[in-house]
């Protein structure tokens, strides 16, 4: 059984997505390490986030059929763990706005 550590910020490592109906991204902040976790703090809707190694990078919101983008809820903090080579990350909010603060680090 591994072991644990707990979420460790990278330095001034928080990035911010002022989230609308839109997709917008941001560049990531605090380097690219093994193990590679970010935390994820939403505030007042639920938004979709993507990860990716550019600044296209899009979230999308599911339509029917067609997938969407990882839903985070209002409110909630989260700390994942990152793809490999993630540099930027893309938010949407289903409806209405939201500020969603990304913290890269170490740990879960």
């Amino acid at each position: 059984m591994s072991e644990r550590t707990a979420f460790q910020p990278t330095g001034l490592s928080t990035v911010a997505i002022a989230a609308t109906t839109n997709s917008a991204s941001v560049a990531l902040n605090g380097g690219n390490v093994a193990n590679d976790s970010v935390r994820i703090a939403n505030g007042a809707s639920d938004c979709r986030i993507e990860f990716g190694r550019s600044g296209s990078v899009q979230a999308l919101k599911p339509n029917g059929a067609a997938p969407g983008s990882l839903l985070i809820k209002a409110g909630f903090v989260e700390v994942m763990t990152l793809p490999p080579g993630t540099t930027h990350v893309a938010a949407v909010c289903d409806t209405g706005t939201s500020t969603i603060e990304f913290t890269r680090g170490i740990g879960q």
